[in-house]
């Protein structure tokens, strides 16, 4: 019975420090991405936080040096883009730089440095489209 319960607590604490591990790992790309990110739209943009995350991208809160506004950018995580390939973004790129419409925000800027596809769009406060759907059904 003690071996039993030994191996039994062995395995729990072994699945534990996997599960920190992959956590460790995915905050160091995640730190990572967002210093490439920093690097690459300095002195234009300031890099604040990250707003959300997708299966293809992150939404970076920056400020616009500028114009002093704040501003949403979206960036391909480096995983996606050796995935799928840049293209797929750069094509998302050109088609929200030619949408017009008074309920979708315009594409304000958008490019490519140190390996960093971005675009930038007006940052409009409030709730994320998932915690709206949540409460709103």
């Amino acid at each position: 019975k003690l071996e039993e319960k030994v191996a039994e607590r062995t395995q729990e604490l072994a699945a534990r420090n996997n599960s920190l591990e992959g956590a460790h790992l995915q905050l160091k790309r995640s730190l990572e991405d967002r210093m490439q990110l920093v690097d690459a739209v300095a002195p234009r943009y300031e890099v604040q936080r990250e707003l959300g995350r997708g299966g293809m991208a992150t939404v970076y809160l920056a400020r616009d040096t500028r114009h002093s506004r704040d501003v949403a950018i979206k960036v391909i995580r480096p995983d996606a883009a050796s995935v799928l390939g840049a293209e797929r973004f750069l094509a998302e790129i050109r088609l929200t730089a030619n949408l017009t419409h008074p309920n979708i925000l315009p594409l304000l800027d958008s490019g490519q440095a140190n390996g960093v596809l971005y675009y930038v769009m007006s940052y409009v406060e409030g709730d994320t489209l998932q915690a709206r759907l949540t409460r709103d059904g």
